[in-house]
């Protein structure tokens, strides 16, 4: 009468990517990394009764690590000033992007089989999310500062944190086996 079920993901990429924009000067376009690591674990109990009520119950957590590192153009410096005096580099600057996110989930949906071919379902959903980031500037092309653009070495303190319930009914009408009506609000 009651099904146990349990989906466990892992996500583990590494990408790096090498662009070359070739503006006929040989200008060097710019390479990424990615690196994203992701583990999740979602835990369901559904019910199969004989009567004319029935349920499913869960949670779910999930766990990211991502950081992305990419040499950025804003508005192409290398072309307009040449390389950078200090470092011979031509992009603009270096973006090294860190953010950790946590959630956590909490559903219930009760299904209610009002006749042979109507069904009600209500539920909910709590969901508890929290990031939290920082972006390093470790390199900053010399001439930026003559055409007014900056950033500081550390953006730090990027800080997300939010709750949410999310609230469900629907009705379903089986018109034949084929053909159903529903209406909903999530």
């Amino acid at each position: 009468n009651y099904t146990l079920t349990s989906v466990t993901g892992i996500v583990d990429l590494e990408h790096y990517e090498l662009d070359d924009y070739s503006y006929g000067a040989g200008v060097y376009g710019g390479l990424h990394h990615n690196r994203y690591e992701s583990t999740s674990q979602e835990l369901r109990l559904n019910s199969d009764l004989d009567g004319a009520l029935n349920f499913q119950l869960g949670l779910y957590w999930q766990d990211i690590e991502q950081r992305f590192d990419a040499h950025q153009y804003a508005f192409n410096l290398g072309l307009i000033a040449g390389p950078d005096p200090f470092t011979g580099n031509a992009y603009d600057y270096n973006k090294d992007h860190y953010l950790d996110t946590e959630v956590f989930s909490a559903f219930l949906a009760v299904y209610w089989d009002i006749t042979e071919n109507t069904e009600l379902t209500v539920g909910a959903r709590y969901t508890d999310e929290d990031k939290e980031g920082q972006i390093l500037i470790p390199y900053l092309h010399a001439g930026a500062a003559a055409f007014g653009f900056g950033a500081p070495p550390v953006i730090d303190g990027l800080e997300f944190d939010d709750t949410n319930t999310s609230p469900e009914i629907a009705i379903n009408h089986h018109l034949n086996d084929n053909v159903s009506l529903y209406v909903s609000y999530k």
